[in-house]
């Protein structure tokens, strides 16, 4: 290549064709490694092209990874017979979360190095946070405390005790009850 810092200068691209039954070469897709901005460095990315059928010898970027490691997508990602996103640390790593689709069409978002399921969506759209794989019992099912703050020392904090059947607004420490209809 040239000596240049121009960005997508200083690469290589690797092109495959192939012969349509006609005789013609069509060209499919093509890989390309070229230099990523504009300064006098060592940055890279690399870009993923492939032809819809109408890009003559031009294929259509679909995927870009940046020098900085970031994955770029031309248009929507389709995960063919996926069954979770799996988020680690670093490559290789400890889980940290996980995103799945279950084959009821819900779909589940886990925490933690086993992935435990913290929140799930069904086909309904009924929204389940804390109770696990049970299934929502209204358009949102919270299973513990819901708290609603505007700092840490300043919050309302919504439980219901499933032994007595009390419902408890808590004011940063000033108890609300309600019990049968009853406030006291």
């Amino acid at each position: 290549t040239t000596e240049t810092d121009a960005d997508g200068s200083r690469g290589g691209k690797i092109t495959f064709k192939g012969e349509q039954s006609g005789g013609e070469e069509s060209t499919l897709a093509n890989i390309q490694a070229s230099h990523d901005g504009s300064s006098d460095d060592e940055k890279g990315d690399l870009i993923f092209r492939t032809n819809d059928g109408s890009d003559g010898a031009s294929p259509t970027e679909r995927v870009r990874i940046d020098s900085a490691g970031t994955v770029l997508f031309a248009e929507d990602i389709e995960l063919v017979q996926a069954k979770d996103i799996n988020f680690k640390h670093q490559a290789g790593g400890t889980l940290r979360a996980k995103i799945s689709a279950d084959g009821s069409d819900n779909l589940t978002f886990g925490t933690g190095s086993s992935g435990t399921e913290r929140m799930r969506i069904d086909t309904n759209g009924k929204v389940g946070i804390g109770g696990g794989t049970d299934a929502a019992q209204g358009q949102l099912d919270v299973r513990g405390a819901i708290v609603t703050s505007n700092s840490t020392s300043s919050y309302w904090s919504l439980d219901r005790d499933d032994t007595t059947g009390n419902f408890t607004i808590n004011d940063s420490g000033s108890n609300v009850r309600a019990r049968n209809r009853h406030l006291w």
